[in-house]
């Protein structure tokens, strides 16, 4: 049996097991909710802040704003992708009837990984918009992305998690969906080496990517038990 096959073995369930993950299903929304909003909060902060005695007039403020230019594409860029995450992970649980700790374990790293961008967002910011910077940026979003993927095939596999609601089309549609944001954020990864511009326009290679994987949906073939 390979890692794979142990990793979405499923176990039999009780009621009172049933009963339980579906009461851990709210409290791991919850608890995702408030981590996204203060991240989101986080992000804002990156912003200059002038103090009262740099600004004596209007034009000290726009030079002083215009000095920070690099530092209001990567707010923007943040604020984006962490609004795109946690839609999707709205989206994930919106269709979930319950959880378990192998779904709960892999959605904390997922925020993990959310957490480790945004140091290195700051480090982007600290450091002058250093390449490593925007090189691990993308690694660690890559990583938000993929973790995001394995957590809906584990929880689709049998349709152990998911609602009775959900079609398996449905269910697989979703799976596409999230594979978008990973493979544009490895497509990145050499755009670090232009410019920040160039990395940050390499996001919108996110469009292309999506319509590529909603062409390949209808080619699947429909498997029992995924």
């Amino acid at each position: 049996m390979g890692i794979r096959d142990k990793l979405f073995k499923r176990k039999p369930e009780t009621e009172a097991d049933k009963e339980r993950s579906f009461r851990q299903l709210g409290r791991l929304q919850t608890l995702l909710d408030v981590i996204f909003a203060l991240m989101i909060l986080q992000v804002f902060l990156i912003l200059p802040r002038p103090t009262g005695a740099e600004m004596e007039s209007s034009r000290d403020l726009l030079v002083f704003l215009g000095g920070f230019s690099g530092r209001y594409e990567m707010v923007i860029v943040g604020i984006i992708l962490l609004v795109i995450y946690w839609s999707q992970n709205i989206k994930a649980f919106g269709n979930l009837a319950r959880t378990d700790g192998v779904h709960a374990t892999l959605s904390i790293f997922q925020v993990f990984f959310l957490l480790i961008y945004l140091y290195f967002v700051r480090m982007g910011v600290e450091f002058k918009n250093d390449i490593a910077s925007f090189v691990f940026q993308s690694v660690s979003l890559a990583l938000v992305g993929f973790t995001a993927v394995i957590a809906w095939s584990y929880a689709i596999k049998d349709r152990r998690l998911i609602s009775d609601s959900l079609t398996d089309r449905e269910a697989r549609e979703l799976r596409f969906t999230f594979m978008s944001e990973p493979i544009t954020a490895l497509i990145t990864i050499p755009f670090s080496w232009l410019s920040p511009l160039a990395w940050t326009l390499a996001w919108l290679a996110n469009i292309p990517i999506s319509m590529l994987l909603r062409r390949r949906l209808p080619r699947e073939p429909m498997e029992a038990g995924d």
